[in-house]
């Protein structure tokens, strides 16, 4: 079958498959992480511990839920990308990630080395707003 010939739902899953095969691998296992974390929370697990346990992660790396206090890292990751909204406009942006879920923080050896914010309806859609993995990982 052609990629023009097949359903949409055929040719979003190709799309999908070779966008992922294109990404850095951080950036692909950022994807997995959080592909499953909302996967599971949307089947009803909304314990992230309970998730993040039963993912394959590199050693010393922990993926938890975001807390307030992790927001000037948070700034201080996305002004090292060029992302300016959360320095320019950081009342905005904490605002919107005190109404985001799932927001997600990846650590190793208690430094934030990225992070994913996502918007979801809880049983269908989730929509990824920000995933940032630092260019070492």
């Amino acid at each position: 079958m052609t990629f023009f010939a097949a359903s949409n739902t055929e040719r979003m899953r190709t799309t999908k498959r070779l966008l992922v095969r294109a990404m850095p691998d951080a950036e692909r296992q950022a994807l997995e992480v959080a592909g499953t974390v909302w996967s599971m929370m949307s089947n009803g697990q909304s314990d992230v511990a309970a998730v993040m346990a039963t993912l394959r992660l590199p050693p010393a790396v922990a993926v938890r839920a975001w807390q307030e206090a992790d927001f000037p890292e948070v700034q201080r990751l996305s002004a090292a990308e060029g992302w300016t909204t959360p320095i320019e406009r950081a009342h905005e942006s904490l605002v919107a990630w005190r109404h985001s879920w799932p927001a997600l923080v990846a650590i190793h050896n208690e430094t934030m080395i990225g992070f994913s914010r996502a918007v979801s309806d809880g049983v269908v859609t989730t929509y990824i707003a920000e995933l940032l993995v630092v260019l070492e990982w």
